[in-house]
C-alpha cells in the first residue's frame, strides 16, 4: 500500500513523465511493491529525490522482510529440554545366588585387585551431602550417601535428568581427628625378607566426634579412642626418586560410627557395624634416610624420644629421635598423622529407592595425561567427587552429578525406617562391593609408586589413585577428603564393573531426559525483525501523512479511476492511440524520438545504451510532465 501511496503522491503534487505515465498511474491500483519501481529508483527522472530515498528505504525492508524466517532461524541453537517421565527396566544389583545353577556369577571370582586397577571413565553418580561437623582438631566430610546409577552406557548417564528407582548405595562419609602417638620402630624377621613397622600406641580426644558408640566389649574410657598400631615402613630403590609417601594402616577400631543407611529410626538404636579406621601416616623422612638405616632399623629394642610436636586441624606433626640399642647411633624422623573413620561398613542398606536430579546436563570428565610433567591433571576427577574446597569449605557446584535433595531422601529413609530389613534393601549376596576392598589382615595401603612390592606386606594403590589421594591431600588439605575420593573411585570403579552382570529388578525405574532440540536461545534475529517490522510501520505512517496531505482524486486499490484519469486526458489520448499495437519498448523511444532497436546486435546495443540512460540523471521539465488536476492528467505547468 505505500507503494500505492507513493505512486498517488507523485502523480498529484510532483507529476509524470509521459513514459512512467501509464505505469505509475495504474501503480496505484495494483500496489505490486517498491521492487516495481527499481529502475525509477535508480533514475532521477520521475520522482523527487526525497521520494527516491523513501522508496529505496521501503524496498530494502521488503526485501529483508522476505528473509524474516531465516534472520530468526539464526536465534536458533541446540539445547536441552526435558522428556516426559517415562519406564525403564534396568538391573542394580544381582539376585540370590542360586546354587543349582552351574554358572557362578562373577563375585565369586577371587581374581580382582581393584587397588591395582586404574579407572578408565567417570560415571555420572547421584549423591546426598550434608555438612559435617567443624571445629579444632577435625575433618569432617559430612554425610555423604553416594547412589550409583544403573545405567550402563555413558550416553545415557550423561542426558538424565531423573532417576526415581532402586540403586546401589554407599555410605562414603570420612571423620579425621588429630591423635596423640608414641612409636618406635619393631622388626619381624621371615624365612623370605625382613620387613618393618613402627609401632606404637595412638589415643584421641572424641569430644568433637560426630555421633558415635563402643562395642560392647569396650571397657575403656569413652570420652577417648585408644588403641595400638604397626604400620610397615616402605622401601625405595636408592636409585629411584625420594616422594612422598602415605601409608594407611588400618588399626582396631572399638568404636562404632553411625551411618545414615541403617531401618533403625534414630542412629543410637542401629545395629550397624562398626565401620573402619585408618592410622594415615607419611613416612617420607624415614624412606629419604641413607639405606644403611636398616641395619639401625633392624634394632627391635631402639627408643624413640619425642623432640617436639604440633598439630593443626586433623594432623600431627610429631618429630622424634630414635637411638640405637647401643645407645651409638640416633636419628631424627617427622611423622604427620591423622586418625581416620570409614563409615563405609557402618551402613547396614545396600540398596535404597532414590530420587535423584540436576538442572543441566553434564559430561563425564576424563583422566587427562600431561607427558611433559609425568602426570594425571586430576582436577576434573576430585571436582565431581567433591574433593575441592573454596575458602575452606567444599566446593558443591558444577559436579557432573545428580543430587539427592533432603526431602527425597528423607522420603527414601521413611520407606525403611522402623521396619525389619527386608529385600531388596540389603544384598543377600553379602556386600559384594566391598568383598573387593579387603585387604588381608595386617596388611596397609600404601600410595607410592616407586615403592617395592615385595618386601614388605602392604597394597600399593595404582598409580592413577595414588596421585588423586595425594593431589587432595595438597589442595585441599583434607584427609577425610582424600579418603572418601580414593573409596568413591574404586566403589565406583568396582560397580560399572559389574553392571552389566546384574539381573534385572523387579519393577522398572522412572527416568526424564534432556533431548537434544533447537530452540531460540539468542536475540539478535528476533530485534532484526522487529527493527524490519518497525521500519515498515514507520514509512508507512510517513508516507500515509504525505499521502493525506498532498492527494485528492486517488483512491488506492481501485482500478477504474487509475485507467480513466489517463484515458481521459487530452495529452495523454495520442499516446494511447499510438500504444494500441505497440510494445513498451517501442513506446519509449516514441516518446523520447528515437527509433526502435531491430535485429539481434541493435537488441543488445539498446540494452548497454539502456543501461548508460538510467545512471543519466536529468531533471524533466514541466511541460514534459502530466499531473492530476479535477481528476484528469494534464500539464503540470497547467496546474
Amino acid at each position: 500500500m505505500s507503494t500505492s501511496m507513493i505512486a498517488s503522491i507523485a502523480a498529484e503534487r510532483h507529476g509524470l513523465p509521459k513514459s512512467a505515465l501509464v505505469e505509475v498511474s495504474i501503480a496505484r491500483f495494483t500496489n505490486d511493491g517498491p521492487q516495481s519501481f527499481w529502475k525509477h529508483i535508480l533514475s532521477g527522472t520521475t520522482f523527487k529525490p526525497w521520494m527516491r530515498s523513501i522508496m529505496a528505504v521501503l524496498l530494502l525492508v521488503v526485501v529483508a522482510a522476505q528473509f524474516t524466517s531465516t534472520i530468526l532461524l539464526t536465534d536458533l541453537r541446540v539445547s536441552h529440554v526435558d522428556s516426559f517421565d517415562r519406564d525403564i527396566s534396568y538391573r542394580f544389583t544381582y539376585r540370590f545366588f542360586d546354587a543349582s545353577n552351574n554358572t557362578p556369577l562373577p563375585i565369586l571370582s577371587s581374581v580382582y585387585n581393584y587397588w591395582s586397577h586404574k579407572p578408565s571413565s567417570s560415571e555420572i553418580f547421584a549423591e546426598y551431602w550434608k555438612p559435617g561437623k567443624t571445629g579444632e582438631g577435625i575433618d569432617d566430610t559430612g554425610t555423604t550417601i553416594i547412589g550409583f546409577l544403573p545405567l550402563a552406557a555413558q550416553s545415557a548417564r550423561e542426558t538424565l535428568r531423573s532417576f526415581r528407582g532402586m540403586a546401589r548405595v554407599v555410605d562414603t562419609s570420612v571423620v579425621c581427628i588429630r591423635p596423640e602417638v608414641t612409636a618406635r620402630f619393631c622388626f619381624e624377621p621371615s624365612p623370605t625378607s625382613w620387613y618393618f613397622y613402627i609401632c606404637g600406641n595412638i589415643t584421641a580426644d572424641l569430644s568433637n566426634m560426630p555421633q558415635h558408640s563402643w562395642h560392647e566389649s569396650w571397657e575403656g574410657d569413652r570420652r577417648q579412642y585408644a588403641s595400638t598400631f604397626r604400620c610397615p615402613i616402605v622401601y625405595v630403590h636408592e636409585d629411584l626418586p625420594r616422594q612422598q609417601s602415605w601409608i594407611l594402616c588400618g588399626i582396631d577400631n572399638p568404636l562404632v560410627v553411625g551411618s545414615s543407611l541403617t531401618t533403625a529410626a534414630s542412629l543410637e538404636n542401629s545395629t550397624a557395624g562398626g565401620g573402619r579406621s585408618w592410622l594415615l601416616v607419611d613416612t617420607e623422612s624415614i624412606i629419604g634416610q641413607e639405606e644403611s638405616n636398616f641395619d639401625f632399623w633392624r634394632t627391635s629394642n631402639s627408643t624413640w624420644d619425642r623432640l617436639n610436636s604440633t598439630g593443626s586441624g586433623p594432623w600431627l606433626w610429631q618429630w622424634s629421635r630414635a637411638m640405637s640399642e647401643d645407645g651409638k647411633t640416633t636419628r631424627d624422623y617427622r611423622l604427620q598423622m591423622s586418625l581416620c573413620f570409614d563409615y563405609g561398613r557402618a551402613a547396614e542398606v545396600d540398596n535404597l529407592n532414590i530420587t535423584a536430579s540436576t538442572t543441566a546436563n553434564h559430561t563425564e570428565p576424563v583422566f587427562r595425561y600431561d607427558a611433559e610433567t609425568n602426570q594425571y591433571d586430576t582436577s576434573a576427577i576430585r571436582n565431581q567427587l567433591g574433593a575441592i574446597r573454596h575458602n575452606g569449605t567444599r566446593n558443591n557446584t558444577g559436579r557432573e552429578i545428580l543430587i539427592i535433595s533432603d526431602h527425597d531422601m528423607n522420603a527414601s529413609l521413611a520407606e525403611i525406617q522402623g521396619k525389619p530389613l527386608r529385600s531388596p534393601y540389603f544384598d543377600v549376596t553379602s556386600d559384594w562391593l566391598e568383598h573387593y576392598l579387603l585387604l588381608p589382615e595386617g596388611d596397609a595401603l600404601v600410595f607410592c609408586p616407586w615403592c617395592h612390592p615385595n618386601l614388605v606386606p602392604f597394597q600399593i594403590a595404582e598409580t592413577l589413585l595414588s596421585q588423586v589421594f595425594t593431589d587432595v591431600l595438597t589442595t585441599a588439605d583434607s584427609p577425610a577428603l582424600a579418603i572418601q575420593a580414593l573409596k568413591t573411585l574404586l566403589y565406583r570403579l568396582i560397580y560399572y564393573d559389574h553392571v552389566s552382570t546384574f539381573t534385572g529388578a523387579a519393577d522398572n525405574a522412572t527416568i526424564t531426559t534432556f533431548d537434544l532440540v533447537r530452540t531460540p536461545t539468542e536475540r539478535l534475529g528476533l530485534i532484526a525483525v522487529l527493527i524490519i517490522i518497525g521500519g515498515n510501520v514507520l514509512l508507512f505512517l510517513i508516507v500515509t501523512l504525505f499521502f493525506l496531505e498532498a492527494t485528492s482524486y486517488s483512491f488506492i486499490q481501485n482500478a477504474w479511476h487509475a485507467v480513466a484519469q489517463v484515458s481521459q486526458s487530452e495529452e495523454a489520448w495520442p499516446l494511447l492511440e499510438t500504444a494500441m499495437l505497440a510494445s513498451d519498448k517501442d513506446m519509449e523511444c516514441w516518446i523520447h524520438g528515437r527509433e526502435p532497436p531491430e535485429g539481434i546486435v541493435a537488441n543488445v546495443k539498446d540494452f548497454f545504451l539502456d543501461i548508460e540512460r538510467l545512471f543519466k540523471t536529468r531533471d524533466t521539465q514541466d511541460w514534459e510532465r502530466l499531473s492530476i488536476k479535477n481528476g484528469v492528467f494534464t500539464t503540470f505547468s497547467s496546474k
